[in-house]
């Protein structure tokens, strides 16, 4: 019997000029690169690109030459969208899940959880500097978003004994710095009902939610 393959987040590069997704195979999440009018291309060999948070999110994300992905839902790395070997990002510790990488390519924000704490990371892209806590307080994240000139970050919080379906926060924070700090941070909507998938509009003066 042949088998059924899963699509999972399919994503647009940057320039508009290839597709993305995790493809599901035997259990393995094969990361695929189809350019348009093209042959599509696994991007990975012995990798599985899998998000490691539950209701964290998503496992990978993408800058305009690199796809940033979770391996395992363990560690994060990055590969050339053209060529070459995969980078890690930052140390095998806890599990991982949802990078978003910032709109200048320099910060990859994620969701970490050691078992007993979840947060949200910050890792420079270039791995030269060791992940850091950027926001913690809640008791579950997922869903990051940066706003288009990287000087806002989004997400999504909720507390025990809440379920995401349950009730949610969308949270905004400002940030500065480098590396990127939170200046002051608010809730903009839900706490009562659930909301999730905060997205900023192209010219970052809305930011719409489900």
């Amino acid at each position: 019997l042949g088998q059924r393959l899963r699509f999972e987040d399919v994503q647009w590069t940057p320039d508009g000029q290839a597709l993305v997704w995790v493809e599901g195979r035997s259990g393995q999440g094969m990361l695929v690169q189809q350019p348009l009018g093209g042959i599509k291309q696994d991007l990975l060999e012995e990798q599985s690109a899998r998000g490691g948070v539950l209701y964290g999110g998503g496992a990978f994300t993408l800058d305009r030459e690199w796809v940033i992905y979770v391996d395992r839902g363990l560690q994060l790395f990055r590969r050339s969208l053209l060529e070459g070997v995969p980078q890690p990002l930052a140390p095998l510790f806890g599990s991982l899940a949802a990078p978003a990488v910032s709109p200048d390519g320099k910060w990859v924000v994620y969701v970490y959880s050691d078992g007993q704490q979840d947060l949200l990371a910050l890792v420079d892209a270039a791995a030269e500097q060791w992940p850091r806590k950027l926001v913690q307080g809640a008791d579950f994240y997922m869903q990051p978003a940066w706003s288009p000139d990287g000087g806002a970050l989004a997400w999504v919080e909720w507390d025990h004994p809440n379920m995401p379906w349950d009730a949610t926060r969308i949270m905004l924070a400002r940030l500065a710095g480098e590396p990127p700090e939170v200046m002051e941070k608010f809730q903009v909507a839900g706490g009562e009902e659930n909301v999730t998938q905060p997205c900023f509009s192209p010219d970052g003066r809305w930011l719409s939610t489900i």
